[in-house]
Order: structure tokens, then C-alpha cells, then sequence
């Protein structure tokens, strides 16, 4: 699946799209990528959060050790040894830390530098310590934090801004609420193998 168009490989990787233009054509041209393809949300709208399957980027716990992704809220938590490297999912810009992001534990919001959710939002929040100061870019796979020997677990997802989710920004957030941007998110790290 490596050497096809990536439309056609998010298809194939469980992606969500609604086609324009597709049908009638033949295999031959959906195999050279020669059709229009747009992605959309469940719900059959535009999608408000960034694109979730297939949607590049990397596996931000591919060098964890032991991680294992917990409940779907406005984000995605997830908990791993101690010392456990923690990457960027997308090549970023570091543009905001909250020391104090829950229960004492911080919170780092990242924008998009380039890829198809340039300008787009995510964080990293809770059981981490930073690995970077506000203003520093990573690419893709780079470590951005350590996961800390005590703690809530991590929350990792979309964020609206530079302090702010994109669930708190959007639809609003209750504890424990599971919300859309919790399952963007979740949709993604299933489409690079978490």
C-alpha cells in the first residue's frame, strides 16, 4: 500500500470519505490517483477537526514503552512506563506550556507547521515533563516530552488554540464527556498505529 496514491491508501486504511467524482471511473485511474477525493466526517459534514485517518503524521508513543491508550474524552488518555519518550504526531511549533494544566500537571499546545493541518492545534497535557521551551519546532516523530514517574496518565489531542482544546473551544467539556474531538483524535492514533 506504500507505492498508491494516499487518497487511495486512506481508503484502504478505513479513512471516512465521501467521493466526488469517483464513480465511473475506472480502477486503473483510482490506482493513479487521477479522481477528486474529500474527506468528511461521519456525521456527512465538513469536518471541523483535522482529518483523522490516514491523515500522516506520526505515532506519537512509537518509542513508549508499555503504552496503552485509555477512555476518549476531549482528548485521548494514555499511560506508559515512567521515563517513556513521547513524540510529536505532526511536524509543530511549541506555542503555549500551562504550568498548571490539571491537578498541578502541564499542558503543552502545539500548531502545525506544515502537512495537510498546517495551522491546525493539538496538546500534550498531565503526566509529562516538557522536553521543549515555547517557540522550539519539532518534525514529526521528534520527542517533545518524558513521561513523569507520577501522575494522572497523559491527555493528548486537537486543540483550538494555543491553551485551550478543541473540545473546551468547540462543543464545551464536563469531565469524562466524551466528545468529538476526543474521537478525531482517537481516529487518527488508530490511523498511525496506536
Amino acid at each position: 500500500m506504500a507505492n498508491l496514491p494516499l487518497a487511495f491508501g486512506e481508503l484502504l486504511a478505513g479513512g471516512v470519505l465521501l467521493t466526488a467524482g469517483i464513480s465511473g471511473s475506472s480502477p486503473a485511474d483510482v490506482l493513479a490517483g487521477n479522481v477528486s477525493l474529500k474527506r468528511f466526517d461521519a456525521g456527512g459534514s465538513a469536518a471541523t477537526a483535522p482529518a483523522a485517518a490516514g491523515a500522516g503524521g506520526a505515532n506519537p508513543f512509537a518509542h513508549a514503552k508499555g503504552y496503552k491508550l485509555g477512555r476518549t474524552d476531549m482528548g485521548v488518555d494514555a499511560t506508559m512506563k515512567p521515563g517513556s519518550r513521547i513524540d510529536a504526531p505532526f511536524p509543530s511549533k511549541l506555542v503555549g506550556i500551562t504550568p498548571n494544566w490539571y491537578r498541578g500537571q502541564p499542558g503543552m499546545f502545539f500548531q502545525i507547521t506544515s502537512g495537510p493541518h498546517k495551522g491546525k492545534f493539538w496538546f500534550l497535557a498531565e503526566q509529562i515533563v516538557p522536553g521543549l521551551k515555547v517557540g522550539n519546532s519539532v518534525a514529526a516523530g521528534q520527542q517533545v516530552a518524558t513521561y513523569a514517574g507520577q501522575g494522572t496518565g497523559i491527555e493528548i489531542g486537537w486543540a483550538a488554540n494555543s491553551s485551550q482544546t478543541l473540545a473546551q473551544g468547540t462543543t464545551g467539556y464536563v469531565e469524562g464527556q466524551v466528545t468529538k474531538a476526543g474521537q478525531s483524535f482517537l481516529d487518527f492514533l488508530h490511523s498511525v498505529g496506536a
